[in-house]
C-alpha cells in the first residue's frame, strides 16, 4: 500500500499521465465520435436510398468507336 501511495505523489507519475494519458484519452474519443458521426450519415444515405459506397467505385472506362471523329491532320487546313 505505501508504494502505491508514493506512486501517486510522486510528481513524475503526474507529468506522465498529464503528458501522455490525457491526450491518448482526449483522441481516442475524438475518434470514437468520428466513426459513430460517419456510421450515422452512411445509415441515413441508406435510408433515402443512396448508395454511400458510390463514390469509391469506378467505372470502366467507355471506349468510342465514333467514326465522325475529325483526323489531327485535318484540323490543321
Amino acid at each position: 500500500m505505501d508504494s502505491l501511495k508514493t506512486l501517486v505523489s510522486n510528481n513524475t507519475f503526474l507529468f506522465f499521465f498529464a503528458v501522455v494519458g490525457i491526450p491518448m484519452i482526449v483522441i481516442g474519443l475524438k475518434e470514437i465520435i468520428k466513426l459513430l458521426i460517419k456510421h450515422r450519415e452512411r445509415m441515413a444515405m441508406f435510408e433515402h436510398g443512396m448508395d454511400p459506397d458510390a463514390n469509391y467505385r469506378q467505372t470502366r472506362p467507355v471506349e468510342s468507336n465514333r467514326t465522325d471523329s475529325v483526323a489531327a491532320s485535318d484540323l490543321s487546313k
